[in-house]
């Protein structure tokens, strides 16, 4: 009788091991499901956001590229006609100035590629005076008034001239050590 007691006991006290098994083993499945259900919804989100921006980015392709393409191709067209030498500089800046917000319209607007992986890396030389000499050049009509641009293109090439040299010399001073 009393090896049936302890038998008794000990089945008992395997099934309220299985069945805390079982409990926890259930509180785990809930568990998963709602973190199943908060993946799918954060997914379907990401989707959404995806989408959205995929549609910003068509909109602003065409919203922005549209004038701009406007503004170059006008430009080009009156440097064409008869100008002062002043008008001719600011048309030019006007054009340099344009293809340059063109370029970077371009790169902003091709970040997507960026993110699913597809952007390509283009390496083509390029002439690094020539670079330095635009950006001073944009810069320089930025900050002064066309009055006096005549009196400081000497100024304008030399420094540009200056400041290449220098990177020149920077670069190859890195490159080389």
């Amino acid at each position: 009788m009393f090896m049936f007691l302890f038998l008794f006991l000990h089945q008992v006290a395997v099934a309220l091991s299985h069945a805390a098994i079982l409990e926890e083993s259930m509180r785990a499945r809930d568990l998963l499901m709602e973190q199943n259900v908060a993946l799918d919804l954060a997914r379907r989100e990401a989707e959404m956001a995806i989408r959205a921006r995929n549609d910003f980015l068509a909109v602003m392709n065409h919203e922005m590229r549209t004038p701009m393409n406007a503004i170059i191709a006008l430009s080009s067209l009156l440097l064409e006609t008869e100008l002062t030498p002043e008008q001719r500089l600011m048309v030019e800046t006007v054009l340099k100035s344009s293809n340059l917000l063109a370029t970077l319209i371009n790169d902003v607007l091709d970040l997507s590629k960026l993110e699913d992986g597809s952007l390509e890396m283009e390496i083509k030389a390029f002439n690094l005076h020539a670079v330095f000499k635009e950006v001073c050049t944009i810069s320089f009509l930025i900050l002064f008034p066309v009055q006096v641009i005549g009196y400081f293109s000497f100024a304008l090439s030399q420094t540009s001239l200056t400041l290449t040299k220098f990177l020149e010399k920077y670069v190859n001073f890195y490159k080389f050590k």
